[in-house]
């Protein structure tokens, strides 16, 4: 069994792979996700991030975006990356803050490389999932069963569907992950974003012809 790698780590194995290729293909979807919530949700950029839209370090070897929204159903939208993809390590968020008018969870999402392509997603649920099972049942119960199909299909054809588990660093992340949690590094990563970008009350979709739902 291999022992447990720090980000550091594996940086620092691999310092010099150019995931530029990568980096544009994982950028790319949550360019995708992004207009799609633009289709369905009033947004309007918000002021406090402008001035770091773009945005490089102080020694010129990492560069940035990050770009925030807000709107009338949304309190809080992130839409970022920093990284090198000429070295190595990239690392990308978007994220959705619903409003108070649901109780649909939140959604939290993570894709990088280092130099492998890591990923976590994540419906962040509204209340104490341990004291409201109906609200486990309703939100979370289809996601954790397509989670477990897409494991039992790895265990059946471990060739062609394969991946590491993220072990978090931080205990309170262990805590605070919801039931319907995706994360992993590396491995055949497209037909795990297929399952966990989908609502939750949807049947999988190629990653193509992911569609914007009314989250209600």
């Amino acid at each position: 069994m291999p022992a447990t790698q720090s980000l550091v780590d594996l940086l620092a194995a691999q310092p010099n792979v150019d995931t530029t290729g990568w980096f544009g293909k994982l950028w790319g979807i949550t360019h995708e996700l992004s207009k799609k919530l633009a289709n369905r949700f009033e947004l309007k950029p918000d002021g406090s991030t402008e001035q770091f839209a773009d945005y490089t370090s102080l020694d010129g070897n990492a560069k940035g975006s990050l770009n925030t929204f807000v709107g009338p159903e949304i309190d809080w939208l992130v839409h970022s990356h920093i990284g090198n993809p000429k070295h190595s390590f990239t690392n990308m968020h978007f994220t959705v803050w619903l409003g108070p008018q649901t109780k649909a969870p939140h959604f939290g999402m993570a894709m990088g490389t280092m130099p492998d392509i890591f990923f976590y997603f994540d419906y962040m649920p509204r209340v104490e999932l341990l004291t409201n099972p109906d609200y486990l049942d309703k939100y979370y119960e289809c996601a954790r069963k397509r989670c477990q199909a897409a494991r039992g299909k790895r265990e059946r054809a471990e060739t062609s569907f394969c991946h590491s588990p993220f072990i978090q660093a931080v205990r309170a992340f262990a805590v605070k992950i919801a039931p319907s949690t995706c994360h992993c590094a590396p491995g055949s990563f497209k037909r795990w974003v297929t399952i966990c970008l989908q609502p939750l009350s949807m049947t999988p979709l190629p990653i193509n012809k992911l569609e914007a739902r009314n989250w209600s």
